[in-house]
């Protein structure tokens, strides 16, 4: 399955989601992540995580987690694998986002 940040972003909006942003990068959470979760319609925002290794990016039918970040290397900190290696910008959110690409 292939998720588009910028799509998810977009169906998020249509359904009426609100995000609640606590960070906005690793930087903010002591250098661990800054994890960005959406549930269905639900935008829940972003949260510190309390280890460096947490909040894989990835995404199922109905939900999607990824990081916040500044640079692409905040995308892949903590030794975890993931296809979402570029820090993308959203013209939505006030942090950037990774992300497969940045279309």
């Amino acid at each position: 399955m292939r998720i588009s940040i910028v799509g998810l972003v977009m169906v998020v909006q249509l359904l009426g989601g609100c995000s609640k942003v606590e960070c906005q990068s690793p930087g903010e959470c002591g250098g661990n992540p800054c994890c960005w979760s959406v549930n269905g319609p639900d935008d829940e925002g972003t949260r510190c995580r309390a280890t460096p290794d947490a909040c894989t990016p990835g995404g199922g039918i109905d939900s999607f987690v990824t990081r916040a970040c500044v640079s692409d290397e905040d995308c892949t900190a903590g030794g975890i694998s993931t296809e979402f290696v570029r820090c993308c910008s959203l013209s939505e959110h006030p942090f950037k986002a990774c992300g497969r690409n940045c279309s």
